[in-house]
């Protein structure tokens, strides 16, 4: 016997809540994704992503991923508010949102800044040019910095062979780049 109370008609909170089911797997998948191209990259070019198209591309393609992380975060703080969970895994929940936060500002928001400028670059004439080396955590970056004819210091990521191949004696360049995530297009 059937229960005279059950509709066939789906209701519009199943109807809501069966779109942010599928909406949560499409953007997973897509953030899935994201994080493979990211890791391809960085395999096949062996860690050189710090000069040129594949540096942009680089930091482009991780900008869903950071993105979904951060919304992710601020879903389970709202989780932990509304569940009235306790003071510490609300406390918890904040600082992991602020770091997330953060994250997302150097993965995400500073290559989405760059955007404009990729199809016209920065190009700027530097004097006092020099290289520098400096440890990461797991590697060493390398940087080439110097001082625009207005006075303003600019810093730009190059990758290990522009440092290798770097004449000392020399003091001026012409450096294409984007400026908010230093990534060095070429050198003159």
């Amino acid at each position: 016997m059937e229960d005279d109370n059950v509709s066939p008609v789906e209701s519009g909170e199943q109807r809501r809540l069966r779109h942010l089911v599928i909406g949560g797997v499409v953007v997973c998948a897509v953030a899935i994704v994201c994080y493979v191209v990211w890791g391809l990259i960085e395999l096949l070019t062996l860690g050189n992503t710090d000069e040129g198209p594949v540096a942009v591309a680089y930091r482009l393609v991780g900008v869903p991923a950071w993105l979904v992380m951060l919304g992710g975060s601020i879903v389970w703080l709202v989780s932990a508010a509304c569940e009235k969970r306790g003071a510490g895994q609300r406390v918890v929940a904040a600082v992991l949102v602020a770091l997330m936060a953060l994250a997302c500002y150097l993965f995400a928001v500073q290559p989405l800044l760059d955007v404009p400028y990729l199809l016209d670059p920065v190009r700027v004439e530097l004097r006092d040019v020099e290289v520098e080396e400096r440890e990461g955590t797991d590697t060493a970056n390398h940087y080439l910095t110097g001082v625009d004819d207005a006075g303003r210091e600019w810093e730009f990521r190059i990758n290990y062979g522009t440092y290798r191949s770097w004449d000392p004696a020399r003091t001026t360049a012409t450096v294409t780049g984007l400026p908010n995530t230093q990534v060095t297009l070429s050198i003159e």
